[in-house]
């Protein structure tokens, strides 16, 4: 039987086990046959691989070996079937490469996605903060930590940190986080001025664009949505934890929260900012039945 160099190829592989198992007298006609096999062996290599991540039990009588040692055998039989279909993994692997380079890919990745899961804590918005502050652009907090900002306290936890921000200062934002190691977060609503960056210690913030507007303030998709955030209220002040921050009103906040389904979260923002400003509401906001 031939041996391995010391930097086989995919096809080196294939004419080794073809020779390895004619050798071992293993039958190379069942391509059904090794498709269970290598059924077999995928489980094995998830059992190797939760008990070397020591993520639940682990039967005392398992077969499973070294997550390494499960991996060669699942090679073994890939490339046992890949032989019997006569297919050369090689040219297939690189012929599915060009075709998925061809593919629009969400640019997202793991890291970006387990911050979904994360909450955005006080200490979280303080790094944001100064990050903002050292690249000295105007951002605006919104959403819940937007609220919080206003009311000085925070009233409950936050899955995100909503900001408003012109577009050269998105744009700045934007490259100074992907620098860091931030990445796209697929979502329902994304596009070029509502998406969503996620990192794996700094959670997700979510962006707002707008533009400019010829009378002061920002517009938020103009020709389209047209909504417009007069300067007034841009010009909310507020606190996270202790640090001061830029935020959208009370006003706006008030404002903002009508003309779609209020979730139990925003009525309770809206009835905190009540209280706090005396600001009026409306019946929509205060009535939470269906």
């Amino acid at each position: 039987m031939p041996e391995l160099g010391d930097r086989p190829t995919l096809k080196d592989l294939q004419d080794y086990v073809v020779q390895m198992k004619l050798e071992r007298g293993f039958r190379t006609d069942d391509t059904i046959y090794e498709c269970f096999l290598l059924g077999e062996e995928l489980g094995e290599l998830f059992k190797a691989v939760r008990k070397a991540e020591g993520s639940g039990r682990i039967a005392n009588d398992s077969t499973a070996g070294e997550v390494g040692e499960e991996l060669a055998d699942c090679l073994i039989y890939l490339c046992s079937i890949a032989n019997q279909m006569d297919v050369d993994l090689e040219q297939a692997f690189r012929a599915k490469e060009d075709k998925n380079k061809r593919r629009s890919w969400p640019r997202t990745n793991a890291a970006a996605a387990s911050a979904k899961h994360r909450e955005m804590t006080a200490q979280m918005v303080h790094w944001y903060q100064r990050l903002f502050e050292e690249l000295n652009i105007e951002i605006w907090l919104d959403g819940g930590w937007g609220v919080d900002a206003l009311l000085g306290r925070q009233t409950r936890p936050h899955k995100d940190l909503d900001i408003i921000a012109s577009s050269a200062a998105a744009q700045t934002l934007d490259q100074a986080l992907r620098q860091r190691g931030f990445h796209d977060v697929a979502t329902d609503d994304h596009t070029p001025r509502n998406y969503v960056l996620g990192h794996i210690e700094y959670g997700l913030i979510d962006f707002h664009v707008a533009e400019p507007a010829d009378q002061g303030g920002l517009i938020y998709g103009p020709g389209q949505i047209d909504w417009r955030i007069s300067p007034q209220e841009l010009g909310g002040r507020g606190t996270i934890a202790g640090v001061p921050v830029q935020c959208l009103s009370a006003e706006y906040q008030v404002r903002s929260h009508a003309g779609y389904k209020l979730k139990d979260t925003d009525r309770a923002d809206l009835r905190a900012l009540h209280e706090k400003f005396g600001l009026p509401l409306s019946a929509d906001q205060v009535d939470s039945r269906p």
